[in-house]
């Protein structure tokens, strides 16, 4: 079985729920609309990165612990900090993830792909560079 590596959509801030909630809906749809622009300059496809779990009310907390300035030094599961900066509770995180996916269904510019045919579409077009708006697509990818 072969491991698929789709790369998330960044520019500066990767395009991910964890930097959602951090930032809050309105400097994430900023975010959203230039990665947005970028795409449709640059025919590639927008990847949002989410979790399940980030995706239902009743998810796990992210409790913030007290801040330690320890917090800034990194560690193996990288830098405590960027956690003490997202956490909130699972009706926040919910919340601010349908804010964005309702932001981006919005957008005539956007298609929602299960991965599975993200990458059947892939192999369909050779396999070869980033995933390619289909062809009656004229405004950009979907």
């Amino acid at each position: 079985m072969p491991i698929w590596e789709i790369p998330v959509s960044a520019i500066v801030l990767p395009f991910t729920s964890n930097v959602a909630v951090t930032l809050g809906s309105g400097l994430t749809k900023l975010l959203t609309a230039v990665l947005l622009e970028e795409s449709r300059l640059r025919p590639k496809p927008l990847v949002y990165m989410s979790h399940p779990e980030d995706l239902s009310e009743n998810g796990p907390e992210h409790k913030r612990p007290k801040f330690n300035i320890r917090m800034l030094i990194p560690s193996e599961r990288g830098i405590p900090f960027r956690h003490y900066l997202s956490a909130k509770g699972p009706e926040e995180f919910y919340r601010i993830n349908c804010d964005i996916l309702k932001y981006l269904r919005c957008k005539n510019a956007v298609e929602f792909l299960t991965l599975e045919e993200y990458v059947k579409r892939h192999l369909q077009q050779g396999g070869q560079g980033p995933l390619q708006a289909s062809p009656q697509q004229t405004d950009g990818p979907r």
